[in-house]
């Protein structure tokens, strides 16, 4: 609109936003069975899940798909998953349809007691992000956004006995995704946005996004230390794809570090890459603290995946474990862990995810941050 000059939110309407976006939430229904089994155990470390919307092909039907965010939340919870990373995904349009994705998965995952961290990024490689975190009156607006619709707090679920806490990590490999040089992601993005996070909402923790996982990605992290990234984040991220890189890393930080990302293709290679990487990794890396595993569900067989997903709405939807054996394990660390007591099932906790979705609430809030006019 010409003649209206731009303006962030108060501090008033950033707490009605925060109001808004967590009513629905403290009202979200319990199972009527009365069923008070403990959940089940959060004994497996982290990993990725990408905020599926939809299935390839899937266009015409609705924005999001409850059973596929579901089956992706199925597979979290009974896999005994502690950590979840997933995309906050900001697109050409704004905050739009991948944002609104990543509502259900965020909330749902911390009322099951899982810990998600968020990454402000875009699914693909492109300057949208960027272009936002790079303007101030654009980067506030995200920072506003992300705060409210998920930092807000979340009811556990019965036989839950915390609910899972909420961090942000600043962008994915902005080196490559980004095109951005290492110091110059530390000095224009991370430094204002971490600044920006302070001011708006000092409890969230922030997280400094990792380079490329490979020999590549050292020299570019060892820039972005010299940069002074551990100035301006709370936890260092790390990729690890090259088991040569893990011993290079070593001695860079001295705060907490997470290894947001890890992974071999093939899924016969699976197991034995997550049990003896995470030895290695906590032998050179003595402040780690998490590893997340690359991932759950992607579109690319006998790579990265754990699950398979198919199927249409007509039809409904399925999956199918396709790393079975790191599968079998991480269910044997969770047999475990119960010690043959049962368990709340999936089902009985969460018989119904819509009140997990995004409400009229949120897009209000969404709408209130009207990014568009600030990046394009």
């Amino acid at each position: 609109m010409t003649g209206v000059l731009p303006r962030f939110w108060s501090r008033r309407e950033w707490l009605a936003g925060l109001v808004w976006s967590g009513h629905q939430l403290t009202r979200a229904p319990w199972p009527a069975s009365g069923d008070r089994l403990p959940a089940v155990p959060r004994v497996n470390g982290g990993i990725n899940v990408h905020p599926v919307r939809r299935l390839e092909g899937l266009d015409k039907l609705p924005v999001i798909l409850p059973e596929l965010i579901a089956l992706q939340l199925r597979g979290v919870y009974e896999l005994g998953f502690a950590q979840l990373r997933t995309t906050l995904a900001i697109d050409a349009d704004g905050l739009g349809r991948d944002f609104l994705a990543a509502i259900p998965y965020v909330r749902a995952a911390r009322a099951l007691g899982v810990d998600v961290l968020g990454i402000v990024s875009n699914l693909d490689t492109g300057p949208h992000v960027a272009r936002a975190l790079g303007r101030p009156v654009a980067r506030a607006r995200v920072v506003q956004a992300v705060a409210a619709l998920f930092a807000q707090p979340v009811l556990p679920l019965p036989g839950v006995s915390r609910a899972g806490g909420f961090a942000v990590q600043i962008l994915n490999e902005p080196t490559r995704q980004n095109d951005l040089p290492p110091r110059d992601y530390v000095m224009r993005f991370l430094r204002p946005t971490h600044d920006d996070f302070r001011r708006w909402a000092p409890e969230v923790p922030l997280v400094s996004a990792a380079s490329v996982g490979d020999r590549n990605g050292v020299l570019r992290m060892r820039e972005m230390f010299r940069a002074g990234l551990e100035r301006y984040c709370d936890v260092v991220a790390l990729h690890v794809y090259d088991q040569v890189a893990i011993r290079q890393f070593s001695g860079l930080a001295t705060k907490p570090i997470w290894v947001t990302e890890t992974g071999i293709p093939g899924t016969d290679r699976h197991l034995d890459w997550t049990t003896s990487v995470a030895d290695e990794l906590r032998r050179w890396l003595p402040t780690l603290e998490r590893i997340y595993y690359y991932v759950l569900f992607d579109l690319h067989p006998n790579r990265y995946r754990l699950f398979e997903l198919s199927g249409d709405q007509e039809r409904g939807f399925s999956s199918r474990v396709e790393s079975t054996a790191l599968a079998a394990h991480l269910t044997s660390q969770v047999q475990a862990a119960q010690g043959g007591a049962p368990s709340a099932s999936f089902d009985s906790l969460i018989p119904d995810l819509s009140p997990y979705l995004a409400t009229d609430d949120d897009r209000e809030v969404m709408a209130s941050a009207d990014l568009l006019r600030f990046i394009t």
